[in-house]
């Protein structure tokens, strides 16, 4: 009888940890996942990089353009360290949305990439087609009111180059 007693103390004991583990992984996951408010200081990241990313790029021979490699993300944290280099969401901010801002000649081009309303929560950057060199800014920009932008420099960096008749 004790044998199956200290079997189900030890059951019991093992699923406890297993739940306390379980809930409290949620709510460290839950924890960066913080919703956009106003009157908060904020940084974008792209590719986990603050200033200065890369944006790697597969480019054809023929073309100056090419498509951003899979798998590149795109994220807004929270910056607790005041508002030096970092973004402020203004009075009425609840999204922030990232613009790609670069230039073709005298053209200024400018593509919308993706809107956030959490921190922490990385979004994959956008199939796109984009110069296979060069470099441009991606913003990101508070809706609302007041609201000061941050912005991220990037380089469109070439990975590969494929020729167009070989790729399908």
């Amino acid at each position: 009888m004790s044998r199956f007693l200290y079997r189900a103390a030890l059951f019991a004991a093992v699923l406890s940890m297993s739940v306390v583990g379980v809930a409290s992984g949620a709510s460290a996951s839950s924890a960066a996942a913080k919703r956009i408010r106003p009157h908060q200081h904020f940084v974008g990241r792209v590719n986990g990089k603050s200033k200065n990313a890369d944006v790697t790029m597969v480019c054809t021979l023929s073309g100056g353009s090419g498509e951003i490699l899979e798998g590149q993300t795109i994220e807004v944290v929270r910056h607790h360290g005041g508002s030096g280099n970092a973004g402020d969401t203004g009075n009425k901010t609840r999204s922030i949305q990232a613009v790609l801002e670069y230039t073709v000649g005298n053209l200024a081009v400018l593509v919308p990439l993706v809107t956030f309303t959490h921190y922490g929560v990385p979004k994959a950057i956008p199939t796109l087609s984009l110069p296979c060199g060069g470099s441009g800014t991606i913003v990101f920009t508070p809706s609302g009111s007041a609201g000061t932008p941050y912005s991220v420099n990037v380089s469109f960096d070439n990975v590969a180059s494929v020729n167009p008749e070989l790729a399908g």
